[in-house]
Formats: structure tokens, C-alpha cells, sequence
């Protein structure tokens, strides 16, 4: 496996999230993995929804369970890290721009992207 963005897990420790482009892999499919850094990079989980590469992955301590995916097919997605579906998609500008970088942050308490 070659990820091309890496994150530590918000929830698991010593478990990492993957995020990969499809052009390395023969399939063409899009995906985020939580890798078991502690059992020999096995995939724990897999996060599915992107239409492109995932080129961004952010976590925010004051919520364990979320994370944010910025995708080159122009979406942000949230992620609830319990489900495999993002918990919410948001068109960062239109759906042929890329999205490089998504950002998962809680000012006064209120998650934000």
C-alpha cells in the first residue's frame, strides 16, 4: 500500500488513516483505510463515498470520533469514524475543482470545517 496522505486515528491509538489514489492502485476505486499500526498495518476499517483522491485528512481532538477528507473531486466529506458512509458531503466550490485541504476544527465548542 502507498497512502498518499497519512492522519492518526482520533479514536484509536496506534491506528492510522489512510488516504490513497486511485492511480496507484489497478482497481480505480477511492478509499480512506484505518490502518492497525499494532498488528502489522492490518485494515481495521475502510471509509467509502470519495469520487476522487483523497488528498487531505484532518482530525480534531475535541471530537474523537470525526474526521474530514478534502478530495480531488471537489468535496469535503465528514466522517463519523463508527461508519464506513460520510455522515456529511459539502461541494467545496463546484464540482470540477479540487479540493486540496479541509480543515476539522471546533471554535467555542462547535465543530467547523
Amino acid at each position: 500500500l502507498t497512502p498518499a496522505e497519512l492522519q492518526p486515528h482520533p479514536a484509536r491509538p496506534g491506528t492510522m488513516l489512510a488516504g490513497f489514489s486511485a492511480r496507484e492502485e489497478s482497481m480505480h476505486k477511492y478509499y480512506c483505510l484505518a490502518l492497525d499500526l499494532e498488528h502489522g498495518g492490518k485494515t481495521s476499517a475502510r471509509y467509502l463515498g470519495h469520487g476522487g483522491d483523497a488528498s487531505s485528512i484532518s482530525t480534531s481532538a475535541a471530537d474523537s470520533n470525526a474526521f474530514v477528507t478534502a478530495c480531488s473531486d471537489g468535496f469535503v466529506r465528514l466522517f463519523d469514524a463508527r461508519y464506513s458512509l460520510p455522515v456529511l458531503t459539502m461541494d467545496s466550490g463546484g464540482l470540477s475543482e479540487m479540493c486540496p485541504v479541509a480543515l476539522l476544527i471546533h471554535p467555542d465548542g462547535i465543530p467547523s470545517k
